[in-house]
């Protein structure tokens, strides 16, 4: 856990997830099941 070093960065791992996980709900229906959502 860094001091606060780079929170910008965070936020855009934070963001990249999510929207990595939202895509392949999106684009990959069949999958759902495995990913466990």
């Amino acid at each position: 856990m860094q001091p606060r070093t780079r929170p910008i960065q965070k936020f855009a791992q934070t963001v990249s997830q999510c929207s990595t996980e939202l895509w392949i709900k999106l684009s990959m229906p069949d999958f759902q099941p495995l990913i466990g959502h």
